[in-house]
Order: C-alpha cells, then sequence, then structure tokens
C-alpha cells in the first residue's frame, strides 16, 4: 500500500475536474481509457474523498457486475481503513462490499451497484456518481437513463464515465 500519487492520466482528469468546478459547472466526464491507467482507482479516490471530507454526499459507484463493482469498493474501504484516526470519519454502519455508511459529521454514503440490475441507481440521488465498462452493461441505454436522472445537474457534483474501447 503507499500514497496515491497521480500519474499522468489521473493528473489529466483531476486538471479537467478543477477547471469544470472553478467554473462553476457540474463535473460530467466520459473517459475512453487504456487498460492499467489508473482511472478506475482515481474515481474511486474522488468519490471517497467527497464522502469523507463533504457533508452528506451520496457516492454511487456501478459496474458491470456486483463482482466487479464490489472490487472497485474494495479500494474505497482500503482508503478509508488506511486514513489517520484524525482524518477518519465514523461508520454509521457498514455491510461489506456495498455499502459505507458515515456518521456526523459528514452524513455521507458510498454504495455500490451492479448494471446487471437494469434500474441502478434510479430510486436515489447522488452526488457524485462513478460508471464503469458501460459496454459491458446488459441494457445500459436504460440503465443510464435513471442513472443520469439521479444527479442534480448543479455545481458540486460529478458523473465519471469511464471504460476502455469496445
Amino acid at each position: 500500500v503507499v500514497p496515491l500519487e497521480l500519474n499522468t492520466a489521473q493528473r489529466r482528469v483531476y486538471s479537467e475536474i478543477q477547471r469544470l468546478s472553478r467554473e462553476g459547472k457540474p463535473v460530467r466526464l466520459i473517459i475512453v481509457k487504456a487498460r492499467q491507467q489508473g482511472i478506475s482507482t482515481f474515481s474511486q479516490s474522488w468519490l471517497a474523498h467527497r464522502a469523507f471530507t463533504g457533508k452528506a454526499q451520496n457516492c454511487l459507484t456501478i459496474a458491470q457486475s456486483l463482482d466487479m463493482a464490489g472490487e472497485l469498493f474494495g479500494k474505497v474501504e482500503m482508503m478509508y481503513s488506511m486514513l489517520p484516526r484524525w482524518a477518519k470519519p465514523d461508520k454509521n454502519s457498514k455491510t461489506r462490499g456495498k455499502r459505507l455508511s458515515l456518521d456526523e459529521p459528514n452524513h455521507s454514503l458510498l454504495y455500490v451497484e451492479s448494471a446487471e440490475n437494469r434500474d441502478a441507481g434510479r430510486s436515489g440521488t447522488y452526488q457524485h456518481v462513478h460508471a464503469t465498462e458501460i459496454p459491458l452493461w446488459p441494457d445500459a441505454k436504460r440503465t443510464m437513463e435513471g442513472l443520469l436522472q439521479s444527479v442534480p445537474y448543479k455545481a458540486g457534483t460529478s458523473i465519471i464515465i469511464e471504460s476502455t474501447a469496445k
């Protein structure tokens, strides 16, 4: 385990997030990526940072399968476990591999779903979403239609869609 030091690809994504945020715009990114560039890891760290440091930040990761979503969420769980005590918000509840709910003062939530559930993300309201490998989703059009409506189109929100080319 090493501290996250952004590589070139991750810095490009972060620069774009900063630019949109400075302009008062919501962050909406679609990234076609090469494998092993750390974009999924960066996206998970972005959601974790929003939840660990913000108030009432509902964050969703949605992947092609529950196994993949759980694998990505494992990165968030590791990031949480590595925080120093003084920086670690208390957990409200936790179901391993699916949900991390933070207590006062954050009241934030990190949650994962599988696109195998074609209505994933439809019933919630989220400030931040990481959607990965959409070409592998069973019904990407239907799932994205509901998912995109679950994030208000306003500054301070983000949707990061990333996938290898298919």
